[in-house]
């Protein structure tokens, strides 16, 4: 069983990757959330093997996860992608391997550029992506044998929509075990979280906090951050701190706020929700930070929908990786009332920071997957 928190390796910095695994598994955690597009499949797999060394978990008592990138989706080269995050990461077999997104491009040798990226060429004169005709059924198809073969233990998706979840399980002989997608209280998808749930679907969240990273890439616009608003600036006031350091303290379980858009232009940092007078009165009444509030929503607000749920929250501080366990594992864990249950439901803005259909553009391309 997928546990309900784990650790996303996205946007950490290679330099930290390796500590960051360690001290999450020194903490509890034990499900890792990977990718070759991360490019720190490496680091991962030398703090993985750093705790296993010394005796702090078996690879059994853990959870890996990882993605194939759009441009390994033909049935040949598979294998030979799951073969590299496997290598990267020092493992024997992955208990999921996800398809990253429903998009294939023109395959792209390991020698040639690793991990791959979007561009199939960043040296030409007009650098964009370049797409290859595979359908997802031949993709699931070379999945499905990475589970015969011992490979993998479970597959699934991310970054799909009703109709391409309906359209796998339409032909797969393994069903997905697990969708991955942007969810957090201004993207709340229930719909979507409904159908998984009565098709047996867990439901992995990423970006629980919103805006955060986006803003980082460019995704999100700063004034979606949370450190400039007043109520945060008022508490770090009243208790002489930094706006950061309240920050740190109420959370960050999911502290990445989702991914680093700033630097593209994904978000604006005043689409965090961790401000929101709800979620703020949801804190205060519990004795929990925002953040940590936002975590419990994203699993309980599965659950009620009928699907099991799981976050993947972003840091390599310690502080908050241990803030974030707490948020979702006993003796800590919290549980919302139907009345806040029913006031975060009123903040759902449908609105989407990781989008291709936007950030592609900046590629010389147009890649739309959600209509």
């Amino acid at each position: 069983r997928m546990p309900v928190v784990g650790l996303g390796t996205w946007k950490i910095a290679k330099d930290s990757t390796a500590a960051a695994v360690y001290e999450a598994i020194m903490l509890g955690y034990r499900h890792l959330d990977c990718a070759c597009d991360y490019g720190n499949e490496v680091q991962v797999g030398e703090g993985v093997a750093r705790a296993i060394s010394e005796g702090l978990i078996s690879r059994e008592e853990l959870f890996v996860t990882s993605k194939l990138w759009n441009t390994y989706h033909a049935q040949e080269h598979v294998p030979l992608a799951c073969d590299r995050s496997l290598s990267d990461l020092g493992l024997d077999y992955l208990d999921l391997y996800l398809i990253h997104f429903p998009i294939s491009l023109k395959f792209m040798p390991f020698e040639a550029r690793y991990p791959p990226g979007w561009v199939h060429d960043p040296e030409a004169e007009k650098p964009c992506m370049e797409y290859a005709p595979v359908p997802m059924q031949e993709t699931w198809g070379a999945l499905e044998k990475l589970v015969g073969d011992g490979k993998v233990r479970n597959i699934g998706l991310c970054n799909v929509n009703s109709a391409g979840l309906r359209d796998v399980l339409s032909y797969a002989v393994i069903p997905p075990a697990v969708l991955q997608i942007e969810r957090h209280v201004y993207l709340q998808q229930a719909k979507l979280v409904r159908l998984c749930g009565e098709w047996g679907v867990a439901v992995t969240g990423f970006s629980p906090l919103g805006s955060g990273s986006y803003v980082e890439l460019g995704m999100a616009d700063p004034k979606d951050s949370p450190l400039a608003e007043p109520a945060v600036l008022a508490a770090a006031e009243r208790h002489g701190v930094s706006p950061a350091q309240v920050r740190t303290f109420l959370f960050l379980f999911f502290a990445s706020l989702g991914g680093a858009t700033g630097e593209l232009g994904m978000a604006d940092p005043k689409d965090s929700p961790l401000a929101e007078p709800a979620v703020l009165a949801a804190a205060e009444r519990h004795g929990v930070s925002p953040a940590q509030v936002l975590l419990r929503w994203g699993v309980q607000s599965a659950a009620e929908l009928g699907a099991q749920g799981s976050v993947i929250p972003k840091s390599s501080k310690p502080a908050r990786l241990a803030e974030n366990l707490q948020a979702l594992v006993e003796p800590w864990g919290l549980e919302l009332d139907k009345a806040e249950m029913a006031a975060l439901a009123e903040l759902d803005k449908h609105r989407r920071f990781n989008d291709p259909g936007e950030f592609t553009q900046g590629m010389n391309s147009y890649c739309p997957i959600f209509d």
